[in-house]
């Protein structure tokens, strides 16, 4: 006679979710970065410190560094 479970079990290890967690931890990370670098960056333009052009180029090289997953929408 089989015996069956249907108690609620983990469909992925705990390796994967380790993992996962890990990811989501540096992607996260990588957005308070961009953001941060951002909101100097958007003061300095408030205040004329630097213009559009400059704005559009620092945004551009900081989104390849940090990758960011809000920052890109």
């Amino acid at each position: 006679m089989t015996i069956l479970s249907i108690a609620p079990t983990l469909a992925i290890s705990m390796t994967d979710i380790i993992r996962r967690i890990i990811m989501n931890n540096n992607q996260f990370t990588s957005e308070l970065k961009y953001q941060s670098v951002m909101s100097v960056v958007r003061k300095m333009l408030e205040e004329g410190l630097i213009d559009e052009a400059d704005y559009t180029i620092i945004d551009t090289n900081m989104k390849e560094k940090y990758q960011p997953f809000l920052g890109s929408l």
